[in-house]
């Protein structure tokens, strides 16, 4: 259930801001919500830790081209 790990994630945040595979995961779920807004600025927190990390900028990609495509189908 993507809710319930989404409060686990934030559980985890809590506890330790600066942890980027919850940034990442907490991101990638948000994504699977149609949540692309929300997605990318957890890609961001994640990014700000790890810059040098190609999954956190192919997955911030990711959230960009979904989002792109969501607000183009929504136009339509």
């Amino acid at each position: 259930e993507y809710d319930k790990a989404l409060e686990y994630f934030d559980k985890a945040l809590e506890i330790n801001p600066d942890y980027v595979d919850a940034w990442n995961n907490k991101g990638l779920t948000l994504n699977k919500l149609n949540e692309f807004e929300n997605a990318s600025e957890s890609f961001d927190k994640a990014l700000e830790i790890n810059p040098d990390d190609a999954d956190l900028w192919n997955n911030k990609g990711n959230t960009i081209k979904n989002l792109a495509n969501y607000n183009s189908e929504r136009a339509i």
